[in-house]
């Protein structure tokens, strides 16, 4: 987290930890958060990037994005 320009988080509710407590110190440090996940999560509002829908579909739409091809 100390070097990280981005936290990308997919398919996850954000609700257990450790995992859940990334995105506060991401968020205290200035660093933007993409979410991907279907449903809400408790971290959202921080979120400078927010995608709702199938997980499978969006890594597809984020990997041809960034130009890189996603078999899933």
């Amino acid at each position: 987290m100390e070097e990280a320009d981005l936290l990308l988080v997919l398919g996850t509710s954000l609700t257990v930890w450790p995992v859940a407590g990334l995105v506060p110190r991401a968020l205290a440090r200035g660093i933007p958060v993409v979410i991907a996940n279907r449903d809400p999560t408790p971290y959202d509002g921080g979120a400078a990037v927010l995608l709702r829908g199938d997980l499978v579909e969006t890594a597809r739409e984020l990997g041809e994005a960034l130009g890189v091809k996603v078999h899933a």
